[in-house]
């Protein structure tokens, strides 16, 4: 009998390790047997993995707020002028958010500002971009959330009706876009789009408009749905994952030009690889190109016929969600295609030419730029490049014959360096009195 009542207890794990598989499979194969649960599915499937990563972060003495410092890195500052980075990061013990406006040539702080967080957060910093406003006010993300605060770090408004995310930009009206997404389950898994009877559940993001003055959305568009009504449906469902859209940079064209007007938008989707111009006034995607660069963030204008995008060069799909076969193939008769990709690159866009080319390359190479997640960059006077190496916390200035500042955000007592939330850099900040 206790034979039997073992294997029954056999039989029993074996069936629910088998439905666990089996839902896994289903969602990853795009069924639609559990509708909304879907995202609960592959949360309870990666659960054990998400365990591991929280006690290996509690204990760890680098947390995900934190990155290794490089010691090999030598610090340079040749600065012969005023250069003005607005940072921000956690402090060491993750309990509040530090925003510093730093003069990059006196490495001295100008204004700070400071806001304890509200929650928890061991998964990683989760700001980005600060804008600073003439007054000294300040508008950030914390936790997908969007705030502002005054010159004394008082809170004035905050927004979270929306998941607020990446870049943060000022259009020529002075108001606010950022890339958004609505939080859904455990993968924020918010639409649906059939195909010939089948649904594939993914997460999208959308370009959001907001006023600095009172935090409010003014306009709020899907960025599939911009894809899919002109006419590009392979850029929404034709890479297969959660996440196939990824808007990680949403750049206001500030004046007219032959190729742009004022009030377009151009965007930076990463996981489609693709960089695409759009009127919000007439809905309709005036340029695009695709596989220009890899896995890409931050697209700037340079001039008026030229763009600069921030090519982060690198392969990154999302392994967890590629539903793998052919586990016994023949590994002789594969063909080994070897990676050219090594580093980072900044690549120009001319639209007259419509051809582009890389920048500063002698620069990229000799600083080793590779930061595979993240990065940012902004052109400056005298054809001089603001690069931060988000990933491992370092800032650059610099051209292709010289580095001017090279740094990372390091704590005071050395142990980490401090993982930066896209720092913004100024030339110049705004003359109005700064408060005592």
């Amino acid at each position: 009998m206790r034979i039997v009542k073992g294997f029954a207890k056999v039989i029993v794990v074996i069936m629910i390790l088998n439905l666990v598989a089996f839902s896994v499979a289903h969602v990853l194969t795009h069924g639609k047997m559990f509708g909304k649960a879907t995202g609960w599915v592959i949360g309870f499937a990666t659960f054990p993995r998400q365990i591991k990563e929280t006690f290996g972060q509690l204990s760890a003495k680098v947390k995900h707020h934190q990155l290794e410092v490089d010691h090999s890195l030598k610090y340079i500052n040749n600065l012969n002028k005023d250069f003005y980075g607005l940072v921000s990061y956690y402090s060491d013990d993750a309990d509040y958010l530090d925003l510093k406006l730093i003069n990059y040539k006196t490495d001295s702080i100008v204004h700070q500002w400071k806001y304890q967080k509200e929650n928890l957060v061991i998964e990683g910093l989760s700001t980005n971009h600060p804008v600073l406003m003439d007054d000294y006010s300040i508008i950030f993300k914390l936790e997908y959330d969007l705030y502002k605060l005054d010159a004394n770090s008082k809170v004035i408004w905050k927004n979270d009706s929306l998941m607020f995310h990446h870049s943060s930009e000022l259009d020529y009206e002075g108001n606010l876009w950022s890339p958004t997404t609505i939080g859904n389950g455990s993968l924020n898994l918010n639409s649906k789009l059939k195909n010939f009877g089948s649904e594939l559940t993914f997460r999208d993001d959308a370009i959001t408009k907001v006023d600095p003055a009172t935090g409010k959305i003014l306009f709020s568009k899907s960025v599939s749905e911009i894809l899919l009504e002109n006419n590009y449906p392979a850029l929404v469902y034709g890479f297969w994952q959660y996440d196939p859209i990824h808007l990680n940079d949403i750049e206001p064209v500030l004046t007219d030009s032959r190729y742009w007007k004022r009030g377009d938008l151009f965007l930076s989707c990463r996981n489609i690889h693709t960089v695409f111009l759009y009127r919000p006034s007439t809905n309709k995607i005036v340029w695009l190109r695709t596989g220009l660069w890899v896995n890409q963030h931050d697209v700037d204008v340079s001039d008026s016929a030229t763009i600069t995008v921030f090519n982060n060069n690198v392969n990154q799909n999302f392994n967890d969600f590629v539903f793998k076969e052919n586990k016994g193939e023949d590994s002789q008769a594969i063909k080994m295609l070897h990676d050219p990709i090594k580093l980072n690159t900044i690549v120009a866009y001319s639209f007259p030419e419509d051809s582009s080319y890389n920048v500063i390359p002698d620069f990229m190479e000799r600083e080793k730029i590779d930061t595979r997640s993240q990065g940012i960059f902004t052109p400056l006077r005298n054809g001089l490049y603001f690069i931060e190496e988000t990933d491992q916390g370092k800032i650059f200035i610099g051209d292709n014959d010289r580095t001017l500042l090279k740094m990372q955000f390091v704590s005071a007592d050395s142990s980490f360096a401090y993982y930066p939330g896209w720092s913004r850099i100024y030339e110049q900040i705004p003359a109005k009195q700064r408060p005592k």
